[in-house]
């Protein structure tokens, strides 16, 4: 049995991650997989269903993976009741910053689809509704980071409906992309604010 030692998982993106890092060629785990949260484990199936798997079994090479991913994530639509005891999130790495221009570039080709990463802070709501219109031509998806409770998140989920937002700490996004911190859009080309 595998275990992922994040602070807060979402399995999604934690694939997503690693394909990005360069493990793009590594075998999809099996089903028994568990997720390893504030010293607690829990089944990946409080997460995830068979179909999620089967979406990325053995893909042929790296753009098979990508279209796999992106399938993934299209079909994975986090719920309520689908994120059990995952709150507070609290990053330690990636924090709210205001960067001093509107972008960094960087090269990110393997990044299967443009992100954008939030906390529930003022800044970043204002970030998100001044930028709404550029996240959602892009067909990004968001990350949700630094968020006290359910309650918060909720109201953040609505938000930012129809697009797709999921808990999690981003702080792997900072460790393994080097994301300057949020609010921020991450995109092939680098980071934008």
């Amino acid at each position: 049995m595998a275990i992922c030692k994040t602070n807060h998982a979402m399995t999604v993106l934690g694939i997503m991650l690693s394909a990005i890092a360069g493990c793009a060629h590594a075998d999809v785990p099996s089903p028994g997989i568990v997720i390893y949260q504030n010293e607690k484990a829990f089944p990946i199936k409080n997460w995830v269903d068979d179909q999620f798997y089967s979406d990325l079994k053995k893909p042929d090479s790296l753009d098979q993976i990508k279209t796999n991913l992106k399938t993934a994530m299209e079909n994975f639509k986090p719920s309520s009741a689908a994120l059990p005891r995952i709150f507070p999130i609290e990053p330690k790495l990636i924090k709210p910053v205001v960067l001093p221009g509107t972008q960094m570039l960087k090269e990110l080709p393997d990044l299967p689809q443009p992100l954008f990463v939030i906390g529930t802070d003022e800044y970043s709501i204002r970030w998100f509704q001044a930028n709404r219109k550029v996240l959602e031509q892009y067909g990004s998806s968001g990350v949700l980071t630094k968020v006290r409770n359910q309650t918060e998140w909720e109201y953040m989920q609505k938000l930012v409906a129809p697009m797709q937002l999921w808990p999690m700490n981003a702080d792997a996004l900072a460790d393994q992309l080097g994301a300057p911190g949020y609010p921020i859009m991450i995109t092939k080309s680098g980071f934008f604010q």
